[in-house]
């Protein structure tokens, strides 16, 4: 299994305006063959201050957007953005021109996973 992140900086007062307009293109997406999940974060100006053992307020903190989406195989994730990912293409292209100052890709296998114990 492999985990896609994209990350995407926001101009500050866009948040609001940028996630209607990720939730709209999401909607119109096919589910991919292969796409096992995917997850939107929202940045939390944060910081864990590990003498206090909790976290902090951080407003000097680069706040970046995450999308993740886990994928059965690589090869699932390079067969969508050659084929069915070009169909999402004006959609990201809108999301791009109007909102993100950076962005990012970054591929990560995953090599252990632990079992989900009882929610809270």
């Amino acid at each position: 299994m492999i985990v896609v992140t994209t990350r995407f900086a926001v101009p500050e007062g866009r948040e609001s305006d940028f996630e209607q307009r990720l939730r709209a293109a999401v909607q119109t997406l096919e589910r991919p063959l292969g796409l096992l999940r995917n997850e939107v974060l929202r940045p939390c100006a944060l910081r864990f201050d590990a003498r206090q053992g909790q976290c902090m307020p951080d407003s000097g903190r680069k706040l970046q957007y995450e999308l993740k989406t886990w994928w059965t195989h690589l090869q699932d994730f390079e067969d969508w953005v050659q084929n069915g990912g070009a169909r999402a293409g004006s959609a990201q292209r809108a999301l791009r021109e109007t909102f993100i100052a950076a962005e990012s890709l970054e591929v990560h296998e995953v090599f252990l996973e632990l079992p989900r114990s009882g929610q809270r």
